[in-house]
Protein backbone atom coordinates (compact mmCIF):
# COMPACT_ATOMS: atom_id res chain seq x y z
CA UNK A 1 0.00 0.00 0.00
CA UNK A 2 2.81 2.45 0.90
CA UNK A 3 4.40 1.94 -2.51
CA UNK A 4 1.12 2.76 -4.28
CA UNK A 5 0.59 5.94 -2.24
CA UNK A 6 4.16 7.11 -2.82
CA UNK A 7 3.84 6.59 -6.58
CA UNK A 8 0.60 8.57 -6.75
CA UNK A 9 2.11 11.39 -4.67
CA UNK A 10 5.07 11.74 -7.04
CA UNK A 11 2.82 11.84 -10.10
CA UNK A 12 0.59 14.48 -8.52
CA UNK A 13 3.51 16.70 -7.59
CA UNK A 14 4.71 17.09 -11.16
CA UNK A 15 1.35 17.99 -12.70
CA UNK A 16 0.91 21.58 -13.88
CA UNK A 17 -1.74 23.70 -12.18
CA UNK A 18 -4.46 26.00 -13.44
CA UNK A 19 -6.68 28.56 -11.71
CA UNK A 20 -10.28 27.66 -10.93
CA UNK A 21 -12.78 30.11 -9.46
CA UNK A 22 -15.96 29.66 -7.40
CA UNK A 23 -18.55 32.39 -6.88
CA UNK A 24 -21.17 31.19 -4.46
CA UNK A 25 -24.19 31.80 -2.29
CA UNK A 26 -24.59 30.03 1.05
CA UNK A 27 -27.62 31.52 2.77
CA UNK A 28 -27.90 30.43 6.36
CA UNK A 29 -24.15 29.91 6.68
CA UNK A 30 -23.17 33.56 7.15
CA UNK A 31 -19.73 33.95 8.78
CA UNK A 32 -19.02 30.22 8.61
CA UNK A 33 -15.84 28.88 7.00
CA UNK A 34 -16.31 27.12 3.66
CA UNK A 35 -13.62 24.78 2.37
CA UNK A 36 -12.92 23.13 -0.95
CA UNK A 37 -11.62 19.64 -0.23
CA UNK A 38 -10.29 16.77 -2.29
CA UNK A 39 -8.97 13.35 -1.36
CA UNK A 40 -5.23 12.76 -1.13
CA UNK A 41 -5.91 9.33 -2.63
CA UNK A 42 -8.74 6.84 -3.01
CA UNK A 43 -7.19 4.26 -0.70
CA UNK A 44 -7.14 6.16 2.59
CA UNK A 45 -9.65 8.90 1.60
CA UNK A 46 -7.60 11.36 3.61
CA UNK A 47 -8.91 14.87 2.97
CA UNK A 48 -6.80 17.71 1.61
CA UNK A 49 -7.92 21.35 1.76
CA UNK A 50 -7.47 23.09 -1.60
CA UNK A 51 -8.91 26.47 -0.57
CA UNK A 52 -10.96 28.05 2.19
CA UNK A 53 -12.66 31.34 2.97
CA UNK A 54 -15.44 32.81 5.09
CA UNK A 55 -19.01 33.24 3.93
CA UNK A 56 -19.75 36.96 4.30
CA UNK A 57 -22.57 38.55 6.29
CA UNK A 58 -25.08 38.25 3.42
CA UNK A 59 -24.18 34.70 2.39
CA UNK A 60 -21.73 35.30 -0.46
CA UNK A 61 -18.32 33.69 -0.85
CA UNK A 62 -15.52 33.38 -3.37
CA UNK A 63 -12.88 30.67 -3.63
CA UNK A 64 -9.85 30.43 -5.90
CA UNK A 65 -7.51 27.49 -6.21
CA UNK A 66 -5.02 25.81 -8.50
CA UNK A 67 -6.25 22.44 -9.73
CA UNK A 68 -3.90 20.21 -11.68
CA UNK A 69 -6.55 18.18 -13.47
CA UNK A 70 -10.23 17.34 -13.40
CA UNK A 71 -11.20 15.75 -10.10
CA UNK A 72 -14.00 15.16 -7.63
CA UNK A 73 -14.07 17.64 -4.74
CA UNK A 74 -16.26 18.56 -1.81
CA UNK A 75 -17.48 21.95 -0.67
CA UNK A 76 -17.79 21.74 3.08
CA UNK A 77 -19.29 24.04 5.72
CA UNK A 78 -19.11 22.62 9.20
CA UNK A 79 -20.40 19.06 8.86
CA UNK A 80 -22.49 19.85 5.78
CA UNK A 81 -20.93 19.01 2.44
CA UNK A 82 -21.73 18.54 -1.22
CA UNK A 83 -19.84 17.06 -4.15
CA UNK A 84 -18.62 18.91 -7.23
CA UNK A 85 -16.47 17.85 -10.17
CA UNK A 86 -13.84 20.53 -10.70
CA UNK A 87 -12.00 21.22 -13.96
CA UNK A 88 -8.92 23.43 -14.48
CA UNK A 89 -9.42 26.97 -15.81
CA UNK A 90 -13.15 26.89 -15.10
CA UNK A 91 -15.40 29.32 -13.23
CA UNK A 92 -18.32 28.03 -11.22
CA UNK A 93 -21.43 29.65 -9.80
CA UNK A 94 -22.70 27.57 -6.90
CA UNK A 95 -25.61 27.71 -4.49
CA UNK A 96 -25.01 25.81 -1.27
CA UNK A 97 -28.39 24.59 0.08
CA UNK A 98 -29.45 25.76 3.50
CA UNK A 99 -30.05 23.36 6.37
CA UNK A 100 -31.68 24.16 9.68
CA UNK A 101 -29.26 26.39 11.59
CA UNK A 102 -29.94 24.77 14.97
CA UNK A 103 -29.59 21.27 13.56
CA UNK A 104 -26.34 22.33 11.88
CA UNK A 105 -24.91 23.67 15.13
CA UNK A 106 -25.45 20.38 16.95
CA UNK A 107 -24.87 18.02 14.03
CA UNK A 108 -22.84 14.97 15.06
CA UNK A 109 -22.45 13.32 11.65
CA UNK A 110 -21.69 14.74 8.24
CA UNK A 111 -24.73 15.63 6.16
CA UNK A 112 -24.64 15.57 2.35
CA UNK A 113 -26.52 18.07 0.21
CA UNK A 114 -26.90 18.56 -3.54
CA UNK A 115 -25.22 21.78 -4.64
CA UNK A 116 -26.72 23.82 -7.47
CA UNK A 117 -23.84 24.25 -9.93
CA UNK A 118 -23.40 26.36 -13.07
CA UNK A 119 -20.14 26.19 -15.02
CA UNK A 120 -18.83 28.53 -17.74
CA UNK A 121 -18.32 25.65 -20.17
CA UNK A 122 -20.60 24.42 -22.95
CA UNK A 123 -20.31 20.86 -21.67
CA UNK A 124 -21.08 20.98 -17.95
CA UNK A 125 -19.36 17.94 -16.46
CA UNK A 126 -21.43 18.00 -13.28
CA UNK A 127 -24.71 17.93 -15.20
CA UNK A 128 -23.45 15.11 -17.42
CA UNK A 129 -22.43 13.00 -14.43
CA UNK A 130 -25.66 13.66 -12.57
CA UNK A 131 -27.64 12.63 -15.66
CA UNK A 132 -25.66 9.40 -16.03
CA UNK A 133 -25.87 8.66 -12.30
CA UNK A 134 -29.66 9.04 -12.48
CA UNK A 135 -29.85 6.61 -15.41
CA UNK A 136 -27.49 4.20 -13.65
CA UNK A 137 -29.46 4.33 -10.41
CA UNK A 138 -32.80 3.75 -12.17
CA UNK A 139 -31.36 0.81 -14.10
CA UNK A 140 -30.00 -0.95 -11.02
CA UNK A 141 -33.24 -0.31 -9.12
CA UNK A 142 -35.43 -1.60 -11.97
CA UNK A 143 -33.31 -4.75 -12.35
CA UNK A 144 -32.55 -5.61 -8.73
CA UNK A 145 -34.26 -9.01 -9.03
CA UNK A 146 -32.08 -9.96 -12.01
CA UNK A 147 -28.95 -9.05 -10.05
CA UNK A 148 -30.06 -11.10 -7.04
CA UNK A 149 -30.82 -14.09 -9.27
CA UNK A 150 -27.49 -13.71 -11.12
CA UNK A 151 -29.36 -13.34 -14.42
CA UNK A 152 -28.54 -9.71 -15.26
CA UNK A 153 -25.97 -10.34 -17.99
CA UNK A 154 -28.20 -9.51 -20.98
CA UNK A 155 -29.80 -6.41 -19.46
CA UNK A 156 -26.40 -5.14 -18.29
CA UNK A 157 -24.87 -5.61 -21.74
CA UNK A 158 -27.81 -3.79 -23.35
CA UNK A 159 -27.65 -0.93 -20.86
CA UNK A 160 -23.88 -0.57 -21.29
CA UNK A 161 -24.14 -0.53 -25.07
CA UNK A 162 -26.96 2.02 -25.03
CA UNK A 163 -25.15 4.36 -22.63
CA UNK A 164 -21.94 4.19 -24.65
CA UNK A 165 -23.85 5.06 -27.81
CA UNK A 166 -25.80 7.84 -26.11
CA UNK A 167 -22.64 9.55 -24.85
CA UNK A 168 -20.26 8.73 -27.70
CA UNK A 169 -20.32 12.31 -28.96
CA UNK A 170 -19.33 13.86 -25.60
CA UNK A 171 -15.80 15.21 -25.92
CA UNK A 172 -14.82 15.04 -22.26
CA UNK A 173 -12.21 12.44 -21.35
CA UNK A 174 -13.01 12.47 -17.64
CA UNK A 175 -16.69 11.83 -18.31
CA UNK A 176 -16.01 9.05 -20.81
CA UNK A 177 -13.79 7.29 -18.28
CA UNK A 178 -16.35 7.90 -15.54
CA UNK A 179 -19.02 6.15 -17.61
CA UNK A 180 -16.67 3.39 -18.72
CA UNK A 181 -15.56 2.34 -15.25
CA UNK A 182 -19.03 2.58 -13.75
CA UNK A 183 -20.12 0.15 -16.45
CA UNK A 184 -17.11 -2.03 -15.57
CA UNK A 185 -18.27 -2.23 -11.96
CA UNK A 186 -21.77 -3.04 -13.14
CA UNK A 187 -20.48 -5.90 -15.30
CA UNK A 188 -18.36 -7.17 -12.40
CA UNK A 189 -21.39 -7.32 -10.12
CA UNK A 190 -23.46 -9.01 -12.82
CA UNK A 191 -21.31 -11.67 -14.45
CA UNK A 192 -17.83 -10.86 -15.68
CA UNK A 193 -14.74 -12.60 -14.35
CA UNK A 194 -11.68 -10.70 -13.18
CA UNK A 195 -9.72 -12.07 -16.12
CA UNK A 196 -12.24 -10.65 -18.63
CA UNK A 197 -12.39 -7.32 -16.81
CA UNK A 198 -8.62 -7.03 -16.63
CA UNK A 199 -8.29 -7.62 -20.37
CA UNK A 200 -11.05 -5.14 -21.24
CA UNK A 201 -10.52 -2.34 -18.72
CA UNK A 202 -7.04 -2.50 -17.20
CA UNK A 203 -4.45 -4.11 -19.46
CA UNK A 204 -2.44 -1.42 -21.20
CA UNK A 205 -4.65 1.36 -19.81
CA UNK A 206 -3.40 4.50 -17.99
CA UNK A 207 -3.77 4.86 -14.23
CA UNK A 208 -6.60 7.37 -13.69
CA UNK A 209 -5.78 8.14 -10.07
CA UNK A 210 -7.99 11.29 -10.07
CA UNK A 211 -11.08 9.70 -11.59
CA UNK A 212 -13.28 8.54 -8.73
CA UNK A 213 -15.15 6.00 -10.88
CA UNK A 214 -11.88 4.38 -12.00
CA UNK A 215 -10.48 4.27 -8.46
CA UNK A 216 -13.69 2.76 -7.08
CA UNK A 217 -13.34 0.04 -9.71
CA UNK A 218 -9.67 -0.47 -8.76
CA UNK A 219 -10.60 -0.80 -5.08
CA UNK A 220 -13.26 -3.36 -5.96
CA UNK A 221 -11.08 -5.29 -8.40
CA UNK A 222 -8.05 -5.49 -6.08
CA UNK A 223 -9.98 -5.59 -2.82
CA UNK A 224 -8.51 -8.89 -1.62
CA UNK A 225 -5.00 -7.96 -2.78
CA UNK A 226 -4.95 -4.62 -0.95
CA UNK A 227 -5.89 -6.39 2.29
CA UNK A 228 -2.58 -8.25 2.17
CA UNK A 229 -0.42 -5.12 1.85
CA UNK A 230 1.42 -3.88 4.99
Amino acid sequence: MKHFLFLFSIILFFQTSAQTNFQGLAKGYENWTIRLITYQDYFTYQEKILAETHVDSVGNFELNCDVKETQFCLLKIGKTLGGIYVEPNTSYSVNFPQVDSIAMKYMQKESYVTIDIQADQALDLNKLIRRFDSEYGKFTSDNIVAFVKKSARNVVDTFALNRQKAYSGIQNEYFQNYVNYNLARLKFSAYKSKKELYQEYLKGQPILYRNDSYMEFINLFYKDYFKTLP
